[in-house]
C-alpha cells in the first residue's frame, strides 16, 4: 500500500494505492496487480496514514485468501478475496486478487459514528479463531439454514475513541456445505 505524505489537495488525506504482489511459481519472478480503491479515503487528516490487514486462508470450499482491510483515513473495512470458483455469478473472477463486497449493506463491516455525530476510524484491527459459538440465521434470506453448523471467525477492530466492534465472517459457502474454516482454535 502506498500513501503520499503530500497533503497540497487543500489539506485531505491522498488516496492509497494497493498492490498485490505474488511470485510467480517456480520462479523468482514477481507479477504485481494494481488493485481499485480499496478503502476509499474520507479525507480526514491523518498523516501518515495507517493499514490494517489480516488474512484468512484456504477458507474451504473456495476461498484461497480473504483480506479484511481498514484504513485510518477511513471508517470502512474492506474484503479482498481469491477463488478457485466464482463467488459472483455477475462477475466470474477466479484465481485472482478482486474487491468483494456484499450487496446487502446492513451486512457491510464499518465503523460506528462517534456519539458528536463524526467519523470513527480504526486504531487496531485482529480477527479471534477461538470461538466456540453457532450463528444463529447465518445467512438471511435463507430458510432452511437456521443456524451455522460449526463456529466461524469473528473480526475485532477497535476504533479511536475506545469502542471495540466485532462482525462475525459468514462465508454463505462455507455455511452452506458446512464447513469450518481450518484456521479455528
Amino acid at each position: 500500500i502506498y500513501t503520499s505524505n503530500d497533503l497540497s489537495n487543500d489539506g485531505m488525506a491522498p488516496p492509497s494505492d494497493y498492490f498485490i504482489v505474488s511470485r510467480q511459481p517456480k520462479t523468482t519472478n514477481f507479477a504485481f496487480q494494481k488493485l481499485a480503491d480499496v478503502v476509499t479515503s474520507y479525507g480526514v487528516d491523518r498523516l501518515p496514514s495507517f493499514q490494517f490487514i489480516a488474512r484468512l486462508r484456504n477458507f474451504k470450499p473456495h476461498l484461497q485468501d480473504l483480506l479484511l482491510v481498514t484504513s485510518t483515513t477511513s471508517g470502512e473495512i474492506a474484503t479482498v478475496t481469491r477463488a478457485d470458483a466464482p463467488l459472483s455469478k455477475d462477475e466470474p473472477i477466479t484465481g485472482d486478487f478482486t474487491l468483494t463486497s456484499t450487496t446487502d449493506d446492513t451486512r457491510r463491516a464499518i465503523l460506528p459514528l462517534s456519539l458528536s455525530g463524526g467519523d470513527t476510524w480504526p486504531i487496531g484491527l485482529a480477527v479471534d479463531l477461538s470461538s466456540k459459538d453457532i450463528i444463529l440465521n447465518p445467512i438471511p434470506g435463507d430458510d432452511e439454514i437456521t443456524e451455522s453448523a460449526t463456529p466461524v471467525p469473528c473480526l475485532l477492530v477497535l476504533n479511536h475513541e475506545g469502542v471495540l466492534v466485532s462482525w462475525w465472517i459468514v462465508y454463505a459457502d462455507s455455511i452452506r456445505e458446512k464447513t469450518a474454516y481450518a484456521g479455528l482454535v
